[in-house]
């Protein structure tokens, strides 16, 4: 197990867009307690030439940045592409030339999104649709869903709220927004007062999946592997960790601009969340000392009911059953992986 989680965690920092020296120090120990498991399991293994080679990745990262700028995959058929290339009698520095060429292109797909606020329009916006369509976003920033189409799809039907999910919605834009929304039934009431206030349409225009880019997320009676996500709650101080759950309605409201007659439509999801471990239960939890595994565990309960916007969610993640008593937990309870491509969780929730 130990050594599955050292590779799975060598894996995630690989695949980091952005390297910081405590995460070469943290690679470089996983990638050293791999290789020390492995002789341990396997003493007849050689660890020359992969693993040896694999010791130098730290010293790689440090040298020339992210490895997404500079890794390459050697298979066999790419290896007999490579010897049928013209070289005009220069063998010896093709290695050289396609390592300088790759490195180029990376380096330029990471500052076209900064070249383009440079830009004028007639040649900013066409450089924008080339970043949406190749844009294939883990994580749903602001500067990201700048750059994404946003693509509803699905059996299309208006529906109602029920009284219960409209005060739910209604709560989280008073607090997140500043806004002072009020149920129909309170409209009246309020008519007289002081304050101004607005009444939000229970008919909400619903969707069964939204495309952003390449990533689709999805209710999770239509496909339940694109539900579930993780996701934190905007302007809830009491929830300051990441929450796990799946995806029930995908719907866009009708909201009402202030001091105006027009309506603005907010696409909007509800979440309902699987439970997180209580305290003695999270001492069982032993992938809390693999932050860099990205693997947490949850019940399988689903109570709460939350409602949020694109930019909540942090990225898609993969579950599985867990059997009971699992790690001593009594309850059901699911193994849940996170696909974000950031392992520090600070630099994704404000």
């Amino acid at each position: 197990m130990q050594s599955l989680l050292h590779l799975i965690s060598i894996t995630h920092i690989l695949r980091l867009h952005e390297v910081s020296n405590k995460q070469i120090h943290l690679i470089k120990n996983h990638i050293e307690e791999y290789c020390g498991g492995i002789q341990e399991l396997f003493p007849n293994f050689p660890l020359k030439p992969n693993h040896h080679l694999a010791l130098h990745i730290p010293e790689c990262l440090e040298r020339f940045g992210p490895a997404s700028n500079w890794s390459a995959w050697v298979f066999e058929r790419v290896i007999g592409w490579l010897k049928n290339i013209p070289t005009n009698n220069h063998l010896s520095s093709m290695s050289s030339t396609l390592l300088q060429k790759w490195v180029a292109a990376q380096r330029l797909r990471w500052i076209l999104p900064h070249l383009r606020e440079e830009l004028p329009e007639e040649l900013s916006i066409p450089l924008q649709k080339f970043l949406s369509t190749e844009n294939s976003p883990e994580t749903t920033d602001e500067s990201t869903l700048e750059q994404c189409s946003f693509k509803p799809g699905g059996s299309l039907k208006y529906e109602t709220l029920t009284y219960d999910e409209q005060k739910l919605l209604i709560s989280k834009l008073n607090k997140i927004d500043g806004t002072n929304f009020v149920m129909p039934d309170k409209a009246y009431s309020e008519k007289n007062s002081h304050k101004t206030h607005s009444v939000l349409s229970r008919w909400v225009l619903q969707y069964e999946y939204v495309k952003i880019g390449r990533v689709t997320y999805s209710t999770h009676k239509l496909h339940f592997g694109n539900s579930i996500i993780e996701y934190f709650l905007e302007g809830d101080k009491t929830h300051k960790d990441f929450n796990y759950g799946k995806i029930n309605q995908i719907f866009y409201i009708q909201r009402p601009f202030q001091q105006s007659s027009k309506v603005n439509l907010e696409l909007w999801f509800q979440i309902t969340c699987f439970c997180k471990l209580n305290s003695s239960d999270k001492k069982k939890n032993i992938f809390l000392q693999w932050q860099e595994s990205q693997i947490d565990i949850a019940y399988s309960e689903v109570t709460a009911t939350h409602y949020i916007r694109l930019h909540e969610i942090i990225s898609h993640c993969a579950s599985w059953d867990l059997p009971r008593s699992t790690f001593g937990i009594k309850n059901p309870v699911k193994l849940m992986i996170s696909l974000r491509k950031s392992l520090e969780k600070n630099d994704q929730c404000p």
